[in-house]
């Protein structure tokens, strides 16, 4: 799984019919699409997996503007 420079693991109004967000699979690409053959991206998955156990998220709400909340999950550890 891929998080963005802000701490997102998805793009922007997740919801049942997109539940990584509209676009939020662009963000995954790079080890989950055509691409995750090439061997520089093998190398890293490799190094980030090497040795990993449990990552922890988090639902957290996150307010875009008054009255304007969504759900969005957050990588503890």
């Amino acid at each position: 799984m891929s998080i963005s420079a802000d701490g997102y693991v998805a793009g922007p109004s997740q919801s049942d019919e997109h539940p990584l967000g509209v676009g939020g699979e662009k963000l995954h690409g790079w080890h989950l699409g055509a691409a995750k053959d090439h061997p520089v991206n093998r190398q890293v998955v490799s190094e980030m997996l090497d040795g990993m156990g449990a990552t922890i998220m988090e639902l957290v709400r996150v307010l875009e503007a008054p009255g304007v909340a969504h759900l969005r999950y957050r990588v503890v550890r």
